[in-house]
Formats: structure tokens, sequence, C-alpha cells
């Protein structure tokens, strides 16, 4: 997809890299690899149960002001959830968040 990429003190520059990854949930059918993977390990995937936990912990992977992904980004994505636009995938092991991802629709 396309998303903002910038660093402090910058203007707001739109990143596309290419190839570009679409992914409909409705229509993803996992290997079966990744089914015998999820069976084995117990993570559990859902679709926007916690998109809001997502965005904060994509931001938490580096200190706040070396990440686009800062308080005022944050705010404008889960804004964007809360209007139904910004969907995020989840994947949980033993009911903690391990892993995710995000986007706008």
């Amino acid at each position: 997809g396309i998303f903002p990429w910038y660093g402090p003190g910058e203007p707001i520059l739109w990143w596309s890299p290419s190839p570009r990854a679409v992914f409909d949930p409705l229509t993803f059918k996992p290997s079966k690899s990744l089914k015998k993977f999820q069976r084995k390990h117990q993570y559990k995937v859902t679709i926007n149960q916690a998109t809001e936990h997502v965005i904060q912990l994509c931001s938490s992977t580096r200190p706040a002001d070396e990440t686009w992904l800062n308080e005022e980004m944050q705010a404008a994505y889960i804004q964007l959830s809360n209007l139904g636009h910004c969907h995020s995938v989840e994947v949980w092991h033993d009911n903690t968040l391990v892993g995710g991802l995000y986007g706008i629709s």
C-alpha cells in the first residue's frame, strides 16, 4: 500500500513501495503449512478487534522521536478507525497480542 514516511520537522510525504502487497481478508486462503503451524502453536487471528492496540504497539518498537508513527499520527489513525476507515489484523498467543498490521480502506 501507500503510507506516510517522514522525519521530525519534515513535510508528510507518501511512500509507495513497488511491488505493493494487497490482501483481501475475505478471500485469503492460508496454506497447509500455515494451518499446521497455527494448530501446533495455538495462535488466534482476529480482524478489527484491537486496532488501537495494534497501532500503539507498532509505534512502540522505536523511540517516539525516531518513528513517523508519533502520537499525532496514532490519533489520526485511531480516528479513522472510529470512522470505519482503518482496519487491523491481530495475532494472539495465550490472549496476548503478539503481532498485527493495520491499513486504511
